[in-house]
This record gives structure tokens, C-alpha cells and sequence, in this order.
């Protein structure tokens, strides 16, 4: 895994073929040791969920879409309304979502046993620690303590050259009365040095708006980057600008602009808005990105009078920026996707204009 102090990984085991009658087996097993009774259904409760809030939600826009465009039309034509028609149009225009939710549905266990044969296999050649799950894990950022349901997945620890955890995360927020279920995927090192406590939101991350929000003592320092939103407690501005110099900004948005910080002294944590597959070998070159970060930056080791401390950033690799830009911001599904989403909302036109003229 390390080659002088430095992390690195063998990602070989992330692109073997799977048999799928041992990766199921396999998984069987794991759940019923790290889980036990009822493993299914809570490996597979987060995604129903999800499912369920996108359906549901789906169609309750359809319907008021539809609504709204009656109302529009009869404002102008004074046509004769069918309001009849309304519901069943929007119950028939979510129909193409909830068949690929159902498909997806039923592809998540055979995903997950793939995924925990990799995974498993990639821990054990880099002499790496792996666990199927935590619930309400122990951390010390603010991710960590908001909302309900906190379930780390895929939990990745290594303990030699620089220690790290990395993982998905999925937790539940509430806005009004309604549960949103929300995602993350985040990466923590042990630091060498302790390092003020900071929060750095990227003002372009992919995944929307930050669902966690910097401590309550922490205020917005002014002018300090265009790319980013830099939060500390005023007592350690002048700590937090002498460690996130210019040359140090740079080359953390080069390779963690997609993500947001936190240092918590002990800690730091990347955090990205929504899951990732972790499972890809991007995935690691990015962990080991950051932690050549750490050590030329944010916590570099302590070196003898003749060993200069490493100041330059490492040279970019275009292909391996692609892969990772590719693994926080992947590209749509392309022009079959669009024709599927437009397909209904014609056809929910088409009926409501139908429903008029006969009205």
C-alpha cells in the first residue's frame, strides 16, 4: 500500500472479473456476521426509500403541472374543462419513473454483492481494513451530527503512511414535515500536526447545497478565494491564513474542488454532496491525491536540516484529473434519457388538450 511513507494502492483487485454465484454467497455471509436477522431489508431500506420520495414526488409535480396548464389555457380560451382526466394523466406520465425505479430496485442487491467482493478483495491485497457498515459512526465533523438515520457504508480503513477512513454516508433530513433522504461520501485523515479548525465550502461542489454547515463560532473570512468559502472562529484567522496561502488553495482546488473541508484539529475530512462509487480505482487516486495534499501542504512531516520540504505541487495528470472529475461529476444519460423524461410530459400535454376540446 506504501512505498516509503507514501499512500499508495494496488487497485488491480477493483477490476477483476466478478462471479456472480460467489459474490452472492460471499455476501450472504458478510451480512449475517456484520448485520445479522433482517440483512436485506436494511441493506436495501435507504434505496427503497429514496425510490419512494421520487415517485411520490414525481407525480404530485405532474399532477400540479397539469393543473396549472389547464387553468392556463381555460384563462385564455374560456374552453370547457374535463378535470377528470388529471389525475389518471399524471399517475400514467410517472409510470416510466416508477418501472425504473423497480428495475433499479431489484438491481441493488446484485450491485452490492459485486461491490463487497471488490472491495473486500481490494482491502486485503493493501492491507486495508473494510466493514459493510456503521451505524451513527463517531466523527468529529458536522456532517456527523446532523439529521437521523446515520449509516456509514463501505467503510475503507488503513492505518500505515498517513491513517484514513473513507466511505459512503447516508443519513435522513426533514424539511417540514417531510423525511429527505440525503447522501455523502467523505475521506478523514489522521493529521501529524494539529491544524486549526477551519470549514471550506466549494462554491461550484456538484450535488447542490451542503446539507451540514460550519460550527456556530465559525465566521466567513472575506477575500481570501473565488472558488471557495473559507470559515473559521476569528481567534484562528490569522493560523488558518498562514496555512491556506495561495500556492495552498491552488493545488486543494486541484484536487479536492469538487468537495467541501473540514479540519477539526486532529482531523480533516473531505467531503463530497453525494455518493460516489468507491469501488472505482478513480476513487483511490483520488485518497492518494489528497494525501500527497497532507504532506505537501496541510501537515507535512517534519524534515532534517539537508531535506528541503516539499513546496511545488505534483505535476497534473490529465488523464487521472479526467477520471476524477469524471467520478464527482458524471456525465448525464444522455439523449435516450432526455426522450424519456420528454415523452411523458408530451403525452400529459396531448391528453390535457384532448380532455378540453372534448369538454
Amino acid at each position: 500500500m506504501s512505498d516509503a511513507g507514501i499512500l499508495r494502492f494496488d487497485t488491480a483487485e477493483l477490476t477483476a472479473t466478478v462471479p456472480a454465484g460467489a459474490a452472492k454467497a460471499e455476501g450472504d455471509e458478510r451480512l449475517r456476521a456484520e448485520i445479522g436477522a433482517h440483512a436485506g431489508a436494511k441493506v436495501t431500506a435507504g434505496p427503497v426509500i429514496r425510490s419512494v420520495v421520487l415517485v411520490v414526488g414525481a407525480g404530485l409535480l405532474s399532477y400540479f403541472f397539469l393543473v396549472i396548464l389547464q387553468m392556463t389555457i381555460t384563462l385564455f380560451t374560456h374552453a370547457r374543462t374535463n378535470g377528470a382526466l388529471l389525475l389518471p394523466t399524471a399517475i400514467v406520465m410517472v409510470l416510466p419513473l416508477l418501472v425504473a425505479r423497480i428495475r433499479a430496485l431489484t438491481a441493488v442487491r446484485r450491485d452490492a454483492d459485486r461491490r463487497w467482493y471488490l472491495l473486500s478483495r481490494f482491502a486485503q491485497r493493501n492491507g486495508l481494513g473494510y466493514r459493510l457498515r456503521e451505524e451513527d459512526p463517531d466523527e468529529p465533523a458536522q456532517l456527523f451530527g446532523i439529521g437521523s438515520a446515520r449509516i456509514a457504508t463501505d467503510i475503507v480503513t488503513g492505518s500505515a503512511a498517513r491513517p484514513f477512513a473513507a466511505a459512503n454516508y447516508d443519513y435522513e433530513t426533514w424539511a417540514a414535515r417531510t423525511r429527505m433522504p440525503r447522501s455523502a461520501a467523505y475521506a478523514s485523515f489522521t493529521v501529524r500536526n494539529p491544524l486549526p479548525a477551519f470549514a471550506i465550502l466549494a462554491r461550484d461542489a456538484p450535488g447542490g447545497m451542503p446539507s451540514w454547515q460550519p460550527r456556530a463560532d465559525q465566521q466567513e473570512i472575506a477575500e481570501i478565494d473565488a472558488r471557495v468559502r473559507v470559515f473559521c472562529a476569528p481567534p484562528d484567522e490569522p493560523a488558518v491564513r498562514a496555512l491556506l496561502t495561495t500556492e495552498t488553495l491552488a493545488d486543494l482546488v486541484a484536487v479536492a474542488g469538487d468537495v467541501d473541508v473540514e479540519s477539526t484539529g486532529s482531523k480533516i475530512f473531505f467531503i463530497a454532496r453525494d455518493r460516489v462509487s468507491v469501488e472505482d480505482p478513480a476513487f483511490w487516486e483520488w485518497i492518494e491525491d489528497l494525501a500527497a495534499l497532507l504532506d505537501r501542504r496541510l501537515d507535512a512531516q517534519p524534515v532534517g536540516p539537508a531535506e528541503p520540504a516539499p513546496s511545488d505541487p505534483a505535476p497534473a495528470d490529465p488523464a487521472r484529473t479526467a477520471r476524477r472529475r469524471a467520478l464527482f461529476r458524471p456525465s448525464g444519460a444522455g439523449r435516450s434519457f432526455v426522450i424519456g423524461c420528454l415523452l411523458p410530459l408530451v403525452f400529459g400535454v396531448v391528453v390535457v388538450l384532448i380532455g378540453m376540446s372534448m369538454g
